[in-house]
């Protein structure tokens, strides 16, 4: 049974939260990269490996969010931003967890780096895309809002990571930092799909005087 059918996205509504499920993914994605050198010195000093060498751990995640963004588009297109969401965000959480057993930096290249990595391309296009499909005129404003989750968690994370490794060691602050990051499941959630009429409309081919054309109905 189909929902209600819009001609137009509806530039509101349950558009608002799924704006807030992009603020927060912004918060669990782009606020813990960028807060995340608080575990290097801690990386350094445990594995005794420079400081060049630890700063992998990020840049190879962010490489992979950003590489394998087209999968997380394609995959949310052909099944549905929530259920990808959702796995994207177990699949980060699962690579943090991961992490925090890892005897070496090759182990956090490859939970860190390769899984969370993904698990954020599954959840960063799919959740912005989403937006988009349930805002047109304020498209720009809610666009900014939800980038704002980055900046925010920027300042926020910095000293909650440090406070955690402080009172948990560094294995520890990653064990609940995954459960934090288990969050972005909640955003998956909050991903309510939106049947819009041009998404029940369908190419026909028409013979015209150059040939075959498509054209909608």
């Amino acid at each position: 049974m189909r929902g209600r059918v819009y001609s137009d996205p509806p530039d509101g509504g349950w558009g608002w939260m799924v704006v807030f499920a992009g603020f927060l993914s912004n918060c669990l994605i782009m606020g813990v990269a960028r807060s995340f050198g608080i575990f290097f010195l801690h990386f350094v000093h445990h594995f005794e490996e420079t400081s060049s060498r630890a700063s992998w751990v990020i840049s190879i995640a962010m490489a992979t969010q950003q590489f394998m963004s087209p999968v997380g588009s394609a995959l949310g297109t052909h099944y549905g931003a929530r259920p990808v969401v959702m796995v994207g965000g177990g699949l980060a959480s699962l690579g943090l967890l991961i992490a925090s057993f890892g005897h070496s930096l090759l182990h956090m290249y490859l939970s860190i780096g390769l899984l969370t990595g993904f698990g954020w391309s599954l959840v960063f296009t799919p959740t912005m895309s989403m937006i988009y499909r349930y805002f047109r005129r304020r498209r720009v404003l809610v666009t900014g809002l939800a980038f704002t989750g980055a900046g925010v968690s920027s300042f926020a994370l910095s000293p909650l990571f440090q406070l955690m490794i402080d009172s948990y060691t560094w294995r520890g602050a990653l064990q609940i930092l995954s459960a934090i990051v288990l969050n972005l499941c909640v955003c998956g959630a909050l991903q309510r799909p939106i049947v819009l009429r041009e998404d029940l409309v369908e190419p026909v081919m028409v013979e015209g005087p150059r040939g075959v054309d498509r054209k909608s109905t």
